[in-house]
């Protein structure tokens, strides 16, 4: 593996869904060889120039990162996004949208650079939500890195037939769940279920909770940034893409 911090190649990138292609930024680390694989699924706020900066870091750690535009469909926000447009990405359809994720993790599994036994899926809020979809959707994934993801919605629609907690039975992979106990978006409640169902169902999970953590502390661009919550959360993920991309790994415990 090439050291961290190291020189990056970066580009535009196209991958085939059907008739669509869908965008992408894809970055790696310059010269390495194959290397382990990451599909990063963005916020609610798209694949703007904080989640590039993410791909970047993580490329430089010795990872391929195609940083998925899930707006590639309906056009990305402007900055700061307007109220109807947030309500009208987030409520597009969840099958569409799984479709997509599915053929990113295809696309990047059929790069001649990237071990396809080794790919796994990072996402946040929105993207987060689709990581926990798209593993009870037989994602073939090695690992999956959630940030702050809705698992249970108010009502299901035709867009959304099934609620994000019924996923966790599927869940084949080793997954890790970063929340904050003042979450505005997710109630405590829910992530703690979350919680709980992973234990019942005995999947190989890591759960960290983060004391005065709102929803996005991750993200430095928006009000609910924690940088003590966010530097923790970054060294947790990457030692546990380490464990599982890199060196393979061995079943978790839960981490309280």
């Amino acid at each position: 593996m090439p050291d961290a911090g190291g020189p990056l190649d970066e580009t535009r990138s196209r991958f085939p869904n059907g008739d669509q292609e869908i965008d992408a930024m894809y970055v790696r680390p310059q010269g390495a060889g194959v290397v382990p694989g990451v599909v990063l699924l963005h916020d609610v706020y798209g694949l703007t120039d904080h989640i590039k900066d993410v791909a970047r870091r993580l490329a430089s750690q010795g990872y391929g990162v195609l940083a998925v535009d899930l707006y590639s469909r309906g056009g990305q926000p402007g900055w700061p996004p307007k109220r109807e447009e947030i309500a009208r990405m987030i409520n597009f359809p969840d099958q569409r949208t799984l479709t997509d994720v599915q053929a990113a993790v295809i696309a990047l599994q059929a790069r001649p650079d990237v071990a396809s036994d080794r790919v796994g899926l990072v996402g946040f809020s929105l993207g987060a939500r689709y990581s926990l979809l798209a593993c009870g959707d037989g994602a073939q994934v090695a690992a999956a890195l959630m940030f702050y993801p809705v698992v249970v919605y108010p009502e299901l629609t035709e867009a959304r037939p099934r609620q994000p907690l019924q996923s966790v039975p599927r869940i084949q992979c080793p997954c890790a769940v970063f929340y904050g106990d003042r979450d505005a978006t997710v109630p405590l409640a829910h992530a703690t279920f979350f919680r709980s169902l992973l234990e019942g169902h005995g999947k190989r999970h890591e759960f960290h909770l983060y004391p005065g953590a709102n929803h996005g502390f991750f993200n430095p661009t928006i009000k609910t940034y924690d940088h003590e919550a966010a530097e923790d959360a970054w060294a947790k993920s990457l030692a546990f893409l380490k464990r599982h991309l890199r060196t393979g790994g061995k079943r978790l415990r839960d981490e309280r």
